[in-house]
């Protein structure tokens, strides 16, 4: 099958590990893009809007065979381990109401979790109106965006999550450390935590799980590729 495979994501972190030796594209519009032979890589921030820019631009390196959402997603029950890799069989936009399943290179329908995309999820109570609403197993910002894409322009697609934090996990006011265009600002955040020490513990478990997440989500997508190449 001609063309590659395309990987969206918000934040280089995400998939630091994967494209650790790819060729950098440039960045233009606030997305940062990566390629290898068989795949490139696409980083433009947090949220759909972000989202739709990266895929967008992957889109013009094309051809593209299949277009992949993966990053890090938020847990909303005990099953959904900090640092486990899922992957996702459908996709779940709550302002449209409307769900989009993915599907496996063979072309079938993937088996996985369900995974629901809204705008800001920072609290525990969050996580449980989204569980108890959608039968949801992960949360993040962007997937549906990148699905809404790949439909429109008739490629198949999939989404490949790691999980950053458990569903207890709390950590809120974290969306106004986001910038107008979808960065998230680690200074200003660090120096905020580091003047209150009762986020010092949940700031170090949310940079440990999220830094496991990313490693083995970066191994998955490796075995990903691989197998494609067989």
């Amino acid at each position: 099958m001609k063309g590659r495979i395309a990987i969206v994501a918000a934040m280089a972190g995400e998939l630091r590990p994967l494209v650790r030796g790819w060729k950098r594209e440039g960045t233009a519009e606030g997305v940062t893009l990566y390629s290898c032979d068989e795949a490139v890589a696409a980083f433009a921030g947090l949220g759909s809007e972000r989202a739709r820019l990266a895929t967008a631009a992957v889109l013009r390196l094309g051809p593209i065979r299949r277009i992949i959402s993966a990053g890090w997603a938020g847990g909303l029950h005990a099953a959904m381990v900090p640092g486990g890799v899922w992957r996702v069989s459908e996709i779940v936009n709550p302002v449209t109401g409307e769900v989009m399943e993915t599907s496996e290179p063979n072309g079938v329908s993937a088996a996985g979790a369900v995974l629901v995309t809204t705008n800001v999820v920072t609290t525990v109570e969050d996580k449980y109106r989204l569980r108890k609403m959608y039968s949801a197993d992960l949360v993040d910002m962007e997937a549906s965006a990148v699905a809404e894409a790949a439909r429109r322009n008739k490629i198949p697609f999939s989404a490949i999550k790691g999980v950053s934090d458990g569903y207890d996990f709390d950590l809120p006011g974290m969306e106004r450390f986001t910038s107008a265009d979808g960065q998230f600002r680690q200074v200003r955040f660090a120096a905020y935590a580091a003047l209150r020490p009762i986020l010092w513990k949940p700031v170090a478990r949310l940079a440990k799980d999220s830094g496991r997440a990313a490693r083995n989500l970066s191994r998955e997508l490796e075995h990903y590729l691989a197998d494609e190449r067989e």
